[in-house]
């Protein structure tokens, strides 16, 4: 909503309240506007603040706040693409985010072989589900102004934006 805070509504349930809320664009200075949501294909949802973050959230966990991402501008828009979230920003740019973290994603009393596990003491898990820290992977230069759109396609995306231009990227 427009206080930043994210609300989630079980349809089995029924009634008029919501069955899970997260502040999920709310900080000490402040509160951004929800302005898009999408859910990647493990589950997780990704929101889209005034604040210029992106937060990630965990159904599974009553919707909990597992990342606020500073994205530099005003997010436009999101999309989903399987784990990833493509992000449209006002400075032209499209972030790549790994919503589910699934490039590191560590099993208690596990350890990597190159010896380099991504931080943390050895055997630590980021979350008992299996997914790791959400991050963002890439930015993409793709507009001279700000992304109102993008969409994942077969192989890639496309972004197009204030400056009337679309590009198509492949990935």
């Amino acid at each position: 909503g427009q206080d930043g805070i994210v609300k989630a509504w079980d349809p089995r349930v029924g009634g008029t309240m919501p069955v899970a809320e997260c502040a999920a664009h709310v900080a000490g200075t402040g509160s951004g506007a929800v302005g898009d949501i999408v859910q990647t294909s493990g589950g997780r949802v990704v929101t889209a603040g005034a604040d210029g973050h992106i937060a990630v959230l965990d159904p599974r966990r009553g919707f909990e706040r597992v990342a606020h991402l500073p994205c530099g501008d005003f997010v436009y828009t999101l999309a989903a693409a399987g784990p990833l979230a493509l992000v449209g920003t006002g400075s032209g740019h499209v972030h790549v985010v790994d919503a589910e973290g699934l490039g590191q994603v560590r099993k208690v009393g596990g350890s990597n072989p190159a010896g380099d596990d991504g931080g943390g003491e050895e055997g630590d898990t980021a979350s008992d589900e299996g997914f790791g820290e959400p991050r963002i992977l890439y930015s993409l230069g793709a507009n001279q102004a700000a992304v109102r759109f993008v969409a994942p396609t077969a192989n890639g995306m496309i972004a197009a934006g204030d400056d009337g231009t679309a590009i198509v990227y492949g990935f």
